[in-house]
């Protein structure tokens, strides 16, 4: 690997700690689980005790598979394409393909004019706007920029069937693709920046290697302080990332990359022979023009296509700098429906496109894709968490035999090194990020219920494009299953201690106070949902 691309690892210290802090964890969980489910079941009330040791046991895989994900994260390094020695002078032909629906001229323009100042030859800059929407206004402005308009008959297959389209149809023919959504804003050096990790130097000369896509992350110039919808993806865009890199899985995310022509039509080219081997030629290419390309069988196409990418053994890279900026929705419908969107997809490339049985993917790369789609089921697991409290302040019955110090002091050593585990693989993430993360990773559990059951029974699921502009209004009414929760929560803390003073229940004061505190971490993450759904604030600006 060539001196300018070479990666570092975390420092030995943090290293170190991080596995320490890893095997701990594993081990204590291990004896934990067997402990709980030997000595603490409450048989007497098995509807409760067996789901709450069944979603402890999903957590413990889960933070297992996480840990996995995070042993060896990647920060790259490397030097501008204008910077390398010797110098790099047979540039390649760029196609800039940035996707439109119904957006506006208003939201797309910015980008546009950004893509025509990127840092670049331009005699091999091509920029295209995609769109979907033909809308004549978003014509008109490509033809006072001097840029190209794409169009197609269709909008089969939704995002994936348009950039597929002009991939064959639109005349397009850059060695490399950058792929934006409308309302990413491509910094001036993006391609500077990126291009070096698709060459190595071998014999005097820089050639072409097997990396089919560098991502980089998705950062957003209109959030509001506070971020009230969850939308700094610091922990996904950093040390998540980084580490699924270092297992050979960075993901594709769909904009602010930059894709290899040659890669993409060759996996296209192999899954168009399989297809025909399975559903025969005329069945195969009925809508070739819109399937050769990204993947097309989830809503979730920039997640597949890595994986398929990945599976025929091409490499992918993820270079941590910010290079694009964007629009991130500005009120919770808008939010709730990219969510979904986001867990739909992935739910059905799970189920369509196993990577645990997916020929050509590493055992390190199927642990990296199925971490992601396995976390979606958390959803079912946040509503036993939830309401088991409530139930205990209701009924006075518990999912363990007693809530005593022995149970304490196995559980209490668990949770801190589950803390730490966690704290350490996000170095460096400011603690109101990981807060907000944690918060909207259980605030938002009805939307990955409704994302499983929607895929589970088999409703048709369609691409929604997420609006671009800020809806005013308050928004309880999406959040009721929340509302619930938190207004039955706050009724069983006050009946159970009002029953507990007069000494009418069978609550003892130790268990009171195990539940209350749970309690108040639940409304504590649940908050969150209430706070968007009623942040009526300033929209920012770029």
């Amino acid at each position: 690997m060539p001196n300018f691309l070479r990666f570092r690892e975390l420092p030995v210290y943090q290293r170190r700690l991080f596995i320490l802090a890893a095997l701990a964890n594993g081990l204590w969980g291990a004896y934990y689980l067997s402990w709980r489910i030997t000595k603490t079941i409450n048989t007497d009330a098995l509807w409760i005790a067996i789901p709450l040791l069944v979603v402890e046991i999903y957590a413990y895989f889960g933070a297992l598979m996480f840990m996995v994900g995070m042993v060896r994260p990647r920060t790259r390094n490397t030097l501008s394409l204008q910077d390398l020695n010797p110098p790099f002078t047979d540039y390649p032909d760029v196609d800039v393909f940035i996707t439109h629906y119904n957006e506006g001229r208003s939201i797309i323009e910015p980008t546009a004019r950004r893509c025509l100042e990127l840092d670049y030859p331009k005699d091999k800059l091509h920029i295209y706007v995609l769109d979907d929407g033909k809308l004549p206004e978003v014509q008109q402005m490509c033809q006072e920029l001097g840029i190209h308009y794409v169009t197609r008959p269709t909008n089969l297959h939704f995002k994936a069937g348009n950039i597929n389209h002009a991939l064959l149809e639109a005349g397009t023919f850059g060695d490399f693709i950058l792929t934006l959504d409308c309302d990413h804003m491509p910094k001036k050096n993006f391609l500077q920046r990126v291009l070096p990790y698709f060459y190595d130097y071998k014999d005097g000369k820089w050639v072409a290697n097997k990396v089919a896509f560098v991502q980089t992350p998705q950062a957003f110039y209109n959030l509001p302080p506070g971020d009230p919808f969850g939308h700094r993806a610091s922990l996904f865009y950093g040390p998540i990332q980084k580490g699924k890199d270092g297992l050979g899985a960075a993901f594709y995310t769909g904009t602010n990359a930059v894709l290899r022509r040659e890669a993409i039509v060759q996996v296209a080219l192999q899954r168009l022979a399989e297809k025909i081997q399975r559903k025969g030629l005329d069945a195969a290419i009925a809508h070739y023009e819109y399937e050769a390309g990204l993947s097309t069988t989830s809503i979730t196409e920039d997640m597949e296509t890595a994986m398929n990418l990945h599976a025929k053994g091409w490499q992918s890279v993820y270079h941590h700098e910010v290079l694009a900026t964007g629009l991130a929705p500005e009120d919770l419908q808008a939010t709730l429906k990219q969510r979904l969107r986001w867990a739909q997809g992935t739910i059905q490339v799970l189920l369509r496109d196993n990577p645990l049985v997916k020929p050509g993917l590493s055992w390190a790369q199927k642990i990296a894709y199925f971490q992601t789609m396995y976390s979606y089921f958390s959803g079912f697991a946040v509503i036993v968490y939830l309401v088991c409290p409530i139930v205990y302040f209701l009924t006075g019955i518990a999912p363990v035999k007693a809530l005593n110090t022995e149970f304490a002091l196995h559980l209490i050593p668990f949770l801190l090194l589950n803390r730490l585990t966690f704290i350490v693989s996000s170095w460096g993430i400011p603690a109101e990020d990981l807060w907000r993360a944690e918060q909207f990773a259980v605030a938002l559990f009805p939307v990955q219920i409704q994302a499983v059951w929607s895929v589970l029974t088999g409703r048709k699921i369609k691409f929604e494009v997420t609006p671009k502009q800020r809806q005013a209004g308050i928004y309880l009414g999406l959040i009721k299953p929340q509302l619930l929760i938190i207004g039955l929560t706050i009724f069983g803390a006050v009946y159970a201690g009002v029953r507990l003073l007069l000494g009418q229940g069978p609550i003892d004061l130790e268990g009171y106070l195990v539940n209350l505190g749970w309690s108040i971490y639940n409304l504590a993450l649940l908050w969150a949902a209430v706070r968007a759904a009623t942040w009526q604030g300033e929209k920012a600006h770029p």
